[in-house]
C-alpha cells in the first residue's frame, strides 16, 4: 500500500493525509503492508502510529528498485487545508483513547524547544496560562501513545498555530480548541477546518508575527487577548 506524497515526513500531514489513506488502503485489503523509505523509520510518530493500528510496515532504501505484484495506490482525501470528515473520524474512532473519568485538563501545548515558529513572550504566556490553571506541555518529550492519552483527559487545548495542535484529533468530543494565530494571515486556515470536521468548537486570538509567513516567524502573543478567549470559553 502506498500512502505518502512529498509532505507526508510531517506529524500534521502523517495523522491527516496519510493516516486516512490507510483506512481507504484497509478497506481494499485489511492486511496488506503500507511501504515507506527508509527514512520514515526514524519517525517515531510514523512507526509508532503504525504500532498502535497493528498495520506491517515494510521500507526500502532510496537506492532500491522495489517490486510488488499487486500495489494498492490510495488517493489524497481531500485538498488541503479541507478534510474528508468521515475518514478524520476513523481516525479519532480507532486511535483515541478516552478518559476513564470526565475530562479535566487545561492543556498549553508550548513551542519553547521547537527551532522556529516560537513565541517571543514565552515566559509570560506561561505564567498566565499557570495561573488560570494550564499545564505547559512539550510533545518532544512525549510518545505518541502519551500524547493520545493527554488528550483524552483535556477538556481545553491551547496552541500556537503548529503540527502539535493536529493533537485535537485525539480531544473528547465536548473539548475545546484555542489557536495563536498570525495577525497578517488569513489564508491558514488547517486547524479551525479540522476542529470543524471533528465538531470541536475552535475559538483563535491573532497576534503580530515578525512577518506575514505563518509558517516560519516567531510571534508576540497578545496576552489580553489570550486572557479574554480563555475566559469566554470557560464562561461557555
Amino acid at each position: 500500500m502506498w500512502v505518502i506524497d512529498e509532505w507526508s515526513a510531517n506529524y500534521f500531514h502523517w495523522m491527516t493525509d496519510c493516516l486516512p489513506r490507510i483506512w481507504e488502503g484497509r478497506e481494499r485489503d485489511r492486511d496488506c503492508p503500507v511501504i515507506l523509505p527508509e527514512s520514515y523509520r526514524s519517525l517515531d510518530f510514523v512507526t509508532e502510529s503504525l504500532q498502535l493500528i497493528g498495520l506491517k510496515v515494510d521500507f526500502f532504501k532510496s537506492s532500491e528498485n522495489v517490486h510488488v505484484d499487486t500495489l494498492i495506490l490510495t488517493a489524497k482525501s481531500a485538498e488541503f487545508p479541507n478534510f474528508h470528515e468521515d475518514l478524520v473520524e476513523k481516525t479519532r474512532a480507532n486511535l483515541s483513547i478516552s478518559s476513564i473519568k470526565e475530562p479535566w485538563r487545561k492543556t498549553y501545548i508550548s513551542r519553547k524547544l521547537a527551532s522556529k515558529r516560537i513565541a517571543n513572550n514565552e515566559t509570560e504566556i506561561e505564567l498566565l496560562l499557570q495561573k488560570k490553571g494550564f499545564e505547559i506541555v512539550y510533545t518532544e518529550k512525549l510518545t505518541l501513545p502519551q500524547q493520545i492519552k493527554l488528550m483524552g483527559e483535556t477538556k481545553i487545548l491551547v496552541g500556537l498555530h503548529g503540527a502539535a495542535l493536529t493533537n485535537m484529533l485525539f480531544l473528547p468530543r465536548e473539548a475545546k480548541v484555542l489557536e495563536m494565530r498570525n495577525f497578517d494571515d488569513d489564508l491558514t486556515h488547517c486547524y479551525f477546518n479540522l476542529a470543524s470536521a471533528l465538531g470541536l468548537p475552535y475559538y483563535y486570538t491573532l497576534n503580530r508575527g515578525d512577518n506575514k509567513d505563518t509558517i516560519m516567524t516567531n510571534f508576540t502573543i497578545d496576552l489580553e487577548a489570550l486572557e479574554e478567549a480563555i475566559k469566554e470559553i470557560e464562561s461557555s
